[in-house]
Parts: structure tokens; sequence; C-alpha cells
């Protein structure tokens, strides 16, 4: 894993934002991990469009279980 940029270089691509997801989900379901994805997974989490994104995906899901 990349320390800075991300896996295709310096910019952020699909692949990382699905890596992100993926590793948030293990921690979800409390699989271990390596430091490395950890940090990777911790640095891609601080990024303001993915906080949106996780805040609008969580509403959605309260919604639909308050429905």
């Amino acid at each position: 894993m990349p320390a800075h940029g991300y896996l295709l270089g310096e910019q952020i691509t699909l692949a990382d934002l699905l890596l992100a997801h993926t590793l948030m989900w293990a921690t979800r379901f409390e699989q271990t991990i390596p430091s490395k994805l950890a940090a990777y997974r911790d640095r891609l989490a601080k990024r303001p469009a993915l906080q949106a994104v996780l805040a609008k995906t969580q509403a959605i899901a309260d919604a639909a279980q308050a429905s």
C-alpha cells in the first residue's frame, strides 16, 4: 500500500474507494487487517467526499429500517 498517493498514482480512483469501503466493512465485522491497510483505510476515511457518501448511505439505511 502506498504511504501517500493512491493505488494507481497521485489521483484517487474508483479502485481506492472500493478498497476503502471493503476495508471499512472488514473492520465493522471485526476482521483483522494489516497495519498498512488500516492506515490506508484511515487516510481515505478522512476525505470529506467519502465522509459525505458514508453519511448519505447511513441515512438511507436508517430510513429503510424506519419504514
